[in-house]
């Protein structure tokens, strides 16, 4: 009985221990996704929007397409970074993609079976897109560096 009360004694502590830092990295995290959904949703310029025809007059292809959560991006140059963000907003729900694109030219946003968006970004030029509920929209912003 005696040993039974000091395995209680030892192990209580050391569950408590272990909920609070896992309780204290999810707030971390909780934290991080809220600065990141905050530095990627900052208002900056909006992307000029063109027609697929623009777009197909400069004969110029898409050399990179990718899907990220059921959206098609495609990009002429330069590097993609996408995640999830919103996650913990209030009333965001799952959240909702964005991805930052360095020096795209241009950007290409399609859904299966819905819209397309083309944006004329500029060489150079970084932008942010953001798709909530089938509409996307594109910020030029600062310059972001590749991880």
């Amino acid at each position: 009985m005696a040993f039974a009360g000091v395995a209680v004694c030892v192990a209580a502590p050391l569950v408590a221990l272990t909920v609070w830092h896992e309780l204290e990295i999810a707030a971390d995290h909780r934290a991080q996704a809220r600065a990141l959904t905050r530095d990627l949703t900052r208002p900056g310029p909006a992307c000029r929007e063109i027609s697929e025809a623009q777009h197909l007059r400069r004969r110029r292809p898409m050399r990179n397409v990718f899907a990220f959560n059921g959206v098609w991006f495609g990009r002429r140059f330069g590097h993609a970074d996408c995640m999830m963000i919103g996650l913990y907003e209030a009333g965001a729900g799952d959240g909702y993609p964005a991805c930052r694109f360095t020096a795209p030219a241009v950007l290409r946003v399609a859904f299966a079976g819905g819209p397309v968006h083309i944006f004329d970004v500029g060489v150079g030029t970084s932008a942010t897109v953001t798709v909530r509920d089938h509409v996307a929209r594109c910020a030029l912003t600062a310059p972001f560096r590749r991880p």
